[in-house]
This record gives C-alpha cells, sequence and structure tokens, in this order.
C-alpha cells in the first residue's frame, strides 16, 4: 500500500463532491459515473473516486478483472471516444481499492456525449445538455455542425 498516495486520496475526498469531483459507492453505478465524466470532459476534467460514499466516507471495493470489463463497457459508450486515466489505490491490509478515473477537459473539441446524449458538470450535480446548451456549444465555436456526427436525443 502506498500511504502517500492513500492520504492524497483522503485529502480530496475531505472537500467533499465540486465541480471537478464526484464520488460513487461502487462500479454499479458505472453507467452514472460515465454521465459524469461526459460532463467533467465538457467542462473543465474531472474525477471519479469509485469505493467512496456520498457521504465521503472512503469504504472501497474488491476491483478485478470483471470491474474493467464492465468500464470498458461504459467507455464504449461514448462519442468521440474518451481518454480516460485510472488509478488503484488501496485502502488498507484487506483486497479493498480506490478506483480513480480521471478526465482532462475536451472543451477545444466537438461535445463529448454518452449514450448520444452531452452532460454538463453545474456544480456538484450532472445534467444532460438541452438544446439551449447545445446552441451554446455552437455560438463559442465549439462546433460547426453536430449534425450528422452524433445522434442527440434533445
Amino acid at each position: 500500500m502506498n500511504s502517500v498516495i492513500l492520504q492524497e486520496v483522503l485529502d480530496v475526498v475531505k472537500h467533499g463532491e465540486s465541480e471537478r469531483l464526484e464520488f460513487k459507492l461502487s462500479s454499479a453505478q458505472f453507467p452514472r459515473a460515465g454521465e459524469t465524466l461526459c460532463g467533467f470532459m465538457n467542462g473543465q476534467g474531472g474525477m471519479v473516486l469509485v469505493g467512496v460514499g456520498p457521504d465521503g466516507r472512503v469504504v472501497g471495493q474488491t476491483i478485478a478483472d470483471k470491474t474493467f470489463q464492465e468500464l470498458a463497457q461504459v467507455l464504449k459508450r461514448f462519442d468521440p471516444p474518451i481518454p480516460i486515466e485510472t488509478e488503484r489505490v488501496s485502502i488498507g491490509a484487506g483486497e479493498l481499492e480506490v478506483l480513480i478515473l480521471r478526465v482532462a477537459s475536451a472543451s477545444d473539441s466537438l461535445p463529448c456525449t454518452y449514450d448520444g446524449r452531452p452532460y454538463q458538470r453545474i456544480g456538484t450535480k450532472r445534467r444532460s445538455c438541452r438544446k439551449r446548451c447545445i446552441n451554446a456549444f455552437c455560438w463559442s465555436g465549439r462546433i460547426r455542425a453536430i449534425v450528422g456526427r452524433t445522434s442527440l436525443r434533445m
């Protein structure tokens, strides 16, 4: 166990969720984590910590090959495909770990979509972009024409 890295996780967690940080209790919440990562990509970037409760309690989870297979299925739902960094942090003598999912901002390119929808992060909440949000992307010069590139459900 690398106690320095664990301490860094604990330091980040004590500040709570933010516009660039979200907690997920387990990998069962990967679909929601995908929406959040999409919002991070369309904003300033950010991290999802899997194995941390919504109250900031670090509980960890067992991370196995199946966990990464499930994550791979979630990543297939992004358009365009997203670069994601993963890091595992052991939280004790057992097999429990926190999985860190980190993405950088892609705010200088087309909006990222997850399951055909763009998401954005506002404070500690993620939301599906509606027509007004997509128009803002267009007017900001981020996209020239989104029609034909991906199908967006509104």
